[in-house]
């Protein structure tokens, strides 16, 4: 969101697409790969224990090797319309004795057209295997989703980091909503915080609920009282 960032998406026509804070579901393919990266990273430490950032290249390699589940392909075939010649492949290739003599007397122009009609098949397919599993991921999704929605005004609670400690969050003392921006974020006053103002997703709000007073604990040894008074006379 700073002043360079916005040079540099104006100058490459880029698109920025905003995503709620503390919400990661909002932007769930990069951090489906954050958390998958992560993951082989950790498998590395007891091999690599202080030299992990050697292997960082071969790790990305091993991942836009292997076909994605979502659109059905690997990120290297996407970009360049053919599989990569990983060592699994060596391999399998070696084992079957296969040897690929199909462009071997091909010409650049032939090239270029076969390269470009197999990434626009595989782009047709890809497209139609995201849309079938993102249908399908809404649909388990949706099972439990309810829908919740607040206005100007009213009282609720937000989920916020604590302080000092930024990957722990719990919900803080009611605040007021003050503005709704779309159909799932919500500007929030937060007047006794650094950023008196702030966006935050439907997810992170409950409603508040104002405590009856009779209910409130230091009247119940008043109503315990009451009610044993009550039980006397009534006998």
């Amino acid at each position: 969101m700073s002043e360079l960032m916005q040079i540099f998406l104006n100058d490459f026509s880029i698109h920025h697409v905003r995503s709620s804070p503390y919400h990661p579901q909002s932007n769930g393919t990069c951090e489906r790969f954050n958390g998958t990266l992560k993951t082989m990273l950790r498998s590395l430490l007891d091999r690599f224990p202080d030299s992990w950032d050697t292997a960082l290249p071969w790790i990305l390699f091993a991942y836009r090797e292997v076909p994605v589940e979502t659109v059905g392909f690997s990120p290297f075939e996407l970009m360049f319309g053919r599989t990569v010649s990983g060592p699994l492949l060596l391999i399998k290739s070696a084992w079957l004795q296969e040897t690929d003599l199909s462009t071997a007397k091909q010409t650049v122009v032939e090239f270029m057209l076969s390269t470009r009609e197999r990434l626009r098949h595989a782009l047709d397919a890809a497209n139609a295997q995201a849309t079938q599993e993102r249908s399908k991921a809404k649909f388990w999704y949706d099972r439990r989703a309810r829908f919740r929605t607040f206005k100007p005004g009213d009282k609720v609670l937000v989920l916020l980091p604590v302080s000092g400690k930024p990957l722990h969050a719990k919900y803080h003392c009611p605040y007021a909503v003050e503005q709704q921006l779309g159909p799932v974020d919500y500007v929030i006053s937060t007047p006794d915080r650094r950023r008196t103002k702030r966006v935050c997703h439907v997810n992170l709000l409950k409603p508040y609920h104002v405590r009856d007073p009779q209910l409130d604990p230091k009247y119940l040894p008043f109503l315990r009282t009451s009610s044993r008074k009550l039980q006397a006379l009534t006998i």
